[in-house]
């Protein structure tokens, strides 16, 4: 699985940055050879080769132009997917309790309008959208006013084609939009902002087939993303830059945040990072809940 390591820099004006992990506490005097290095500036590095349940002892070391070290305090990070490092927001079906769905990170619970069941999920209980744009789940309206690199991941099982995870303005470019969708034959992952919309990308491998399927689009610099269960499925280098999100649509699971375009699906598992995970942590995810 994925850990997302992150410090504050302490602007020492380094060349590059050593970070060092070990199972058992790091000794200052005895460091083993650095797990990576980054530039300067940089305050997060993504440790890929992490084993859930274990716990990691961290240090990271800034080095000066004149080789003077700078060694940080030691943090300690446990790997465990049941509550992923650093997601953002992150919905099971299994906390409904009347018209609210409790978000994890108890930032941004969801509101049900309209009728959405609790039903077996993949891992728990899932949500139930019955294909109706009078039936969703509505949150986060202030989740993501700028953004760089992301990443969605959610299970669902669906023979129909409609809308499962979006936050889109009353005009698509101007305003900005996350778009996961699939309709007319095509399923779509798109983005769009400043006016700039991107020409996004479909998947290759049929997911309507009403089995689970583990679902994972990511957004960077390095370009567009899309995973079927755990596996990399299809990929564009388009990338349109920092992101500027409506502020004015909450996001919708279940129908487009404009009122269409609704789907009768079964949706689980919902997470949303502020960073693109890597194809391991990907795979992570999928492997966690099969």
């Amino acid at each position: 699985m994925q850990i997302t390591v992150r410090w504050v820099d302490m602007n020492y004006g380094e060349v590059e940055q050593r970070v060092y992990r070990s199972t058992s506490p790091l000794d200052p005097q005895n460091l083993p050879a650095a797990l990576g290095v980054v530039g300067p500036g940089v305050e997060k590095y993504m440790d890929d080769t992490a084993v859930e349940g274990e716990t990691y002892y961290y240090r990271v070391e800034s080095v000066a132009p004149d080789n003077t070290t700078y060694l940080s305090d030691e943090f300690q990070i446990t790997a465990d997917l049941a509550y992923p490092v650093d997601v953002v927001c992150y919905f099971t079906g299994d906390a409904v309790s009347g018209s609210t769905v409790t978000e994890e990170t108890g930032t941004y619970n969801g509101e049900i309008i309209g009728t959405v069941d609790q039903v077996v999920g993949s891992d728990g209980f899932a949500l139930s959208f019955p294909g109706s744009t009078s039936s969703y789940v509505r949150f986060g309206q202030s989740l993501f006013t700028t953004v760089d690199e992301f990443t969605l991941s959610l299970w669902i099982k669906t023979t129909d084609r409609g809308a499962w995870l979006t936050k889109v303005a009353s005009t698509f470019s101007n305003n900005g939009f996350i778009f996961f969708r699939n309709v007319t034959a095509q399923t779509h992952f798109r983005v769009a902002s400043g006016g700039t919309l991107s020409t996004g990308i479909d998947f290759v491998t049929t997911i309507w087939d009403g089995e689970w399927h583990h679902i994972a689009a990511t957004y960077s610099a390095d370009g567009m993303k899309l995973y079927v269960d755990g596996v990399l499925d299809n990929s564009s280098s388009e990338y349109i830059g920092t992101l500027n999100i409506s502020t004015s649509a909450y996001w919708n699971i279940g129908r487009d945040s404009r009122g269409q375009d609704p789907i009768n699906a079964d949706i689980d598992n919902l997470r949303i990072y502020e960073y693109e995970l890597s194809a391991a942590g990907v795979a992570g995810l999928f492997n966690a809940n099969k």
